[in-house]
């Protein structure tokens, strides 16, 4: 007979964790993803330090935060499955995304390159003393094209230099050059790669970086837009009905006095105008 195959158990301790992450979704109103890698440990105990009470950061193996989020049962989970990113980091709260992503980007940390990654600017080497004693560390130098000397027993670099333009590959060498001069040219941030409310709304990283102003701004301007069009069209819609409304009222009422048919409203408007015309034809017979 053929063995029959026996359903996948998991260890206990990622047991633990999946629960973890379920109770999690149903006690917040926000879940949101964001890349971890090569952050720190000393900067990520820091953003939960300082993100306690309102926030829960919980970094998860992706498959079982898959698999956590689906039984969790919300809405939107697969959207923000698509969008995990290469290193997991889970966050919990009752904040809005968009503030969460606000208060992350204020924390940042200086770190060295690693081989072969990308220069996001310029890597420039100052002018000035640096720490390193005469010997290879000078040879070192000239052979990118740094201009140095020995003063009072140390190198000083003469003049600003550029050693990697942006774009451009960190070379191990470079890196050997940069951590002994103890350059660290590298700023890393938590970056949020997506997050769902409790409707299942999914907001992506373009959204959750745009200044909360712009978008106020925007959706203000929108707002004046949709008014100026609702009103050209008549739409009998909620911010354009007092306009409306005023708009013919006035035109009734100069209809009105246009054929001299009266009404309670424009009944005074016409005695008062046949009073004036009447003035006006006494003073013209009177001289």
């Amino acid at each position: 007979m053929p063995q029959s195959s026996k359903p996948s158990v998991y260890p206990e301790r990622k047991v633990k964790t999946i629960q973890k992450i379920i109770e999690l979704c149903k006690s917040h109103n926000y879940i949101s993803a964001a890349e971890c890698a090569w952050i720190p440990a000393s900067l990520l105990k820091k953003v939960r330090r300082e993100l306690r009470g309102n926030h829960v950061l919980l970094v998860s193996k992706k498959t079982l935060a898959r698999l956590a989020l689906r039984k969790s049962e919300r809405k939107g989970v697969e959207k923000l499955i698509e969008n995990f990113p290469q290193t997991l980091l889970l966050i919990f709260s009752d904040t809005p995304p968009h503030r969460t992503a606000e208060m992350l980007d204020r924390f940042e940390e200086e770190m060295y390159p690693k081989p072969n990654e990308v220069a996001s600017e310029d890597i420039m080497i100052r002018r000035g003393p640096t720490a390193l004693p005469p010997g290879p560390a000078l040879t070192t130098l000239r052979s990118y094209g740094i201009k140095a000397k020995v003063e009072k027993g140390r190198i000083t670099v003469l003049e600003d230099a550029v050693v990697l333009r942006k774009g451009e590959r960190f070379s191990r060498g470079i890196i050997d050059l940069l951590r002994s001069l103890e350059m660290k040219s590298k700023k890393v941030k938590i970056k949020m790669s997506g997050a769902i409310d409790k409707d299942g709304i999914f907001y992506p990283p373009e959204v959750l970086y745009t200044p909360a102003q712009k978008i106020a701004d925007d959706m203000s301007r929108a707002y004046e837009s949709a008014a100026k069009l609702a009103a050209y069209l008549k739409l009998p819609v909620y911010p354009v009905i007092p306009l409306l409304v005023a708009t013919a009222r006035s035109r009734a009422v100069q209809l009105s006095l246009a054929t001299g048919w009266y009404t309670r409203e424009t009944l005074p408007i016409i005695l008062s105008m046949l009073a004036a015309k009447t003035r006006a034809i006494a003073d013209a017979i009177r001289f």
